[in-house]
């Protein structure tokens, strides 16, 4: 029987979520200090966004008479939120998942049944496969914007970043 092919499905998520500091590493696995280490960098992935959603707080407060950029912030300002409420409720129940990731590991998954060993081991690719084409994505997206900003600056065009920022970002210098 091979080890643990049941949570071989979601090894590759659980390593996204533990490396961006969204999910707290094994605390009966990983040595203490850095198990510490991981713990004050997952409070700092959650300074990240409520500092950013406090910048769009501060921005919408500041064009609240333009309904346009209003709603454009708002958008980021919920996504942000229920980013943060995420993490939260992650970091909260991460005993129980931990739970539940046992009792996939656990022979009630693991059987030795080769049909069932096919339909992980396929159920584990297309996971793979799902959550590689997601990240794909997501720095596609994330070129593109900075695409798109810099040629709209570089061509003289006002860009507005929907945040709060302490100086104008759209004076050349």
């Amino acid at each position: 029987m091979e080890e643990n092919l049941a949570i071989s499905v979601f090894r590759p998520h659980l390593k996204v979520l533990r490396t961006s500091g969204l999910f707290q590493l094994d605390p009966r696995t990983t040595p203490r200090t850095t198990f510490l280490l991981h713990q004050a960098f997952m409070r700092f992935s959650l300074l990240v966004p409520l500092v950013y959603a406090s910048q769009e707080v501060v921005y919408m407060y500041q064009v609240r008479s333009d309904t346009d950029k209003v709603i454009d912030s708002m958008y980021l300002f919920l996504s942000f939120v229920a980013s943060v409420y995420k993490q939260v409720i992650l970091w909260l129940y991460a005993d129980e998942v931990e739970g539940l990731m046992d009792i996939v590991k656990g022979p009630l998954f693991n059987r030795e049944d080769e049909r069932q060993k096919t339909i992980l081991r396929d159920l584990a690719r297309r996971a793979k496969f799902i959550h590689n084409w997601a990240f794909g994505l997501t720095q596609v997206t994330c070129v593109l914007w900075t695409l798109k900003s810099m040629v709209m600056h570089l061509s003289g065009s006002e860009v507005d970043f929907a945040i709060w920022l302490p100086f104008d970002h759209n004076h050349r210098t």
